[in-house]
């Protein structure tokens, strides 16, 4: 029946309806005028066929290749034109064909390279032949760059930066609309289109990322997303080893980098194993039926973590966790599928040669088959040991977020994850909740008190990246109800708190929004066109409040710089008391206090509770307060405002 389904699908394929032209919106909907160019619809959800499409160019993946990799094979996926009958040859003696195998499309050949430890960098000269197929094509294998001065693991020293390219800053604007792509339209008064934002937008203002005090810059996905509609955060992926003609090209990300590491900072890359775009060259010509999850009907994923570990799940929910669509025009991968497993990490391990990447952040990490997950972590560590990997996983709960690290102590599930880090999801509700509500045995700071508490699921805590929103989540400024010195007391939190911080563009210039939807939270930054009557990367032309923030923020880049106390020291805590929650980091001979009060109230300190902490009186230390440069006289009471932060350096009193 299923075989039926998909011949009628390719039927109406061949009678050149356009998939995206056919949806389940009726036209005119407000949903549709914000979210679609005009004719475009959600698209309708078909089984999908791999008979093979009768138009198709020729193309390689990876498009070249290195000597001296760990791994010494390669697996090159070729599509043209029933390319499947053909034999493949080489003659070179440091380069073997290991493997050649056919799937059901006829348009795809894979093809698996050994490479001698002994090769040398050049060109191979490949001939395939078959039935009515000959084509004879160049290989490049390039020489590798030597890993250290290439890359620079992002580590916990580092400060992180999160822009989307498309609403940061627009360096090019010949390339707003490409020629021949779908989404043509730039709309910057409507949050579902693209605005412009490019890599040389974000090369032109590293200036001001620097100034601000960050070391590494976390971009959305910049791969090409050539999608008929919202194709502008980078997450239906079309093509995994271009740059988005809209926001440049290889040479311009190449650049990026090394403009990145000629000032000492990095680079971490977006990357997606679950899902790509439907207008993905091999969804469109799908190479076997199995290189997706083809459900009978269009099933959504329940996005429900725990069904991987939860003792009395039942199968069918895990399956649908696994194997659920994110959504109507991002249809889900087959990581199983070896072919494709071998697709996915060649493409993550092409972009650390290629352009130098320190680091990924795995989006939706928990969705993608889970031993596929594990097998791509073994190999990316293996060519890059050191290299920084943080799965997003958006996951309230502590003990299953922290099945997903390399050496958690419970271990449910036999090496489900060897990451290095997670996006500490626990952490950022804890903090909302401290901040928005009072203090009670369990809510408001307790919470957060208790989330940390739980840190002993996780090997090293200190490397999960930690957020106060993102491009997902609401503006933290709104969360707060607009109130900026709970933002700043979350900021300083942030800033002095275990884990590797990172902020999201615009919250140091007081952006606001709430999620609904996500574009809300998704601004273009002022100045960052040429048409925009202010430009908020010049301190002149910023408000007064705006600039109050970025002074902040940069003074909390530099507390976390300067002291290394700060960036992987001990960590010791009190229990929250009256909306007052302190903690103490200590490196070496760093000993710095930390002191927030999460209360609208102001708080009086309590010294004779703060010895427990200290090991000793107040009153026999001395103290800079590392925000204000003041020095601090524990001889009277610490009065702390409502929702004001301190970091206290303590020494001995001379």
């Amino acid at each position: 029946m299923r075989r039926i389904k998909r011949l009628w699908c390719q039927l109406f394929c061949l009678l050149a309806i356009p998939v995206c032209m056919v949806g389940q919106d009726a036209p005119g909907t407000p949903e549709e005028e914000l979210r679609f160019p005009p004719g475009i619809v959600r698209p309708v959800y078909q089984l999908r066929s791999a008979m093979g499409d009768s138009k198709v160019d020729f193309r390689i993946d990876p498009p070249h290749w290195w000597v001296g990799m760990k791994n010494p094979e390669v697996q090159l996926m070729i599509h043209d034109r029933k390319v499947g009958n053909a034999v493949p040859s080489l003659v070179d003696q440091g380069v073997k064909i290991v493997d050649y195998s056919r799937v059901s499309n006829e348009n795809y050949l894979f093809v698996t390279l050994s490479i001698s430890p002994d090769c040398s960098p050049g060109e191979l000269s490949i001939t395939l032949k078959g039935e009515g197929y000959e084509k004879t094509f160049p290989y490049t294998l390039k020489a590798r760059m030597p890993y250290e001065s290439h890359i620079t693991p992002v580590d916990k020293s580092d400060r992180v930066y999160l822009i989307m390219p498309d609403r940061f800053a627009n360096g090019d604007p010949s390339n707003d609309v490409v020629e021949g792509m779908q989404q043509k339209e730039i709309d910057r008064d409507k949050m579902y289109f693209r605005h412009g934002g490019d890599l040389q937008g974000i090369l032109n203002n590293l200036d001001y990322i620097e100034e601000l005090g960050f070391t590494t810059l976390w971009l959305n996905p910049v791969q090409t997303n050539d999608q008929p509609y919202e194709s502008y955060h980078g997450y239906a992926i079309t093509d995994h080893y271009q740059i988005d003609p809209r926001f440049g090209d290889l040479t311009l990300y190449k650049t990026l980098s090394k403009a990145l590491h000629e000032r000492k900072m990095k680079l971490v890359m977006d990357i997606i194993h679950n899902h790509v775009g439907d207008q993905h060259y091999f969804i469109r010509d799908l190479p076997s039926e199995d290189w997706i999850h083809q459900p009978d009907t269009f099933t959504r994923s329940n996005y429900k973590s725990e069904s991987l570990f939860d003792p009395y799940a039942v199968e069918e929910d895990k399956k649908i966790l696994l194997e659920g669509w994110f959504d109507h025009h991002m249809p889900d991968l087959n990581q199983t599928h070896p072919f494709l497993a071998n697709y996915l990490t060649q493409n993550t391990i092409w972009w650390v040669e290629e352009v130098g990447i320190d680091g990924f952040r795995i989006d939706t990490y928990y969705y993608p088959d889970p031993d596929f997950m594990v097998e791509w972590t073994h190999r990316v560590k293996k060519e890059y040991p050191d290299i920084y990997l943080v799965g997003e996983a958006w996951i309230q709960s502590m003990p299953i977020l922290s099945q997903f690290v390399e050496g958690n102590p419970t271990d449910l599930r036999r090496e489900v994850g060897l990451l290095d880090a997670v996006t500490d999801f626990p952490l950022y509700y804890a903090l909302c909740e401290a901040l928005t509500t009072e203090q009670s045995w369990s809510g408001g700071v307790s919470a957060l008190h208790k989330t940390l508490a739980q840190d002993f699921l996780f090997r090293d805590p200190q490397r999960n990246l930690t957020f106060l929103d993102n491009h997902d989540l609401s503006r933290f400024l709104s969360t707060v109800d607009g109130d900026r010195q709970r933002l700043k007391a979350a900021i300083a939190f942030l800033f002095s708190t275990r884990g590797i911080p990172s902020l999201y563009y615009g919250t140091e210039l007081l952006f606001e929004g709430f999620t609904n939807p996500d574009g809300k939270v998704r601004q273009d930054m002022p100045g960052g066109w040429s048409e925009d009557p202010r430009s908020v990367f010049v301190e002149k032309q910023r408000t007064t409040e705006e600039n109050e923030m970025v002074h902040f923020v940069k003074k909390c880049n530099e507390v976390r710089r300067d002291y290394k106390a700060l960036q992987e020291g001990s960590y010791q805590h009190l229990l929250p008391q009256d909306g007052l929650y302190q903690f103490v980091r200590e490196w070496g001979q760093e000993k710095i206090w930390i002191v927030i009060n999460f209360s609208k109230e102001a708080q009086t300190l309590s010294y004779p509770r703060a010895k427990a902490l200290l090991g000793t009186f107040p009153s026999s230390l001395e103290a800079k307060d590392l925000l204000t440069e003041e020095k601090v006289d524990f001889t009277t009471p610490l009065v702390l405002g409502g929702y004001e932060a301190r970091i206290l350096q303590v020494l001995p009193k001379k």
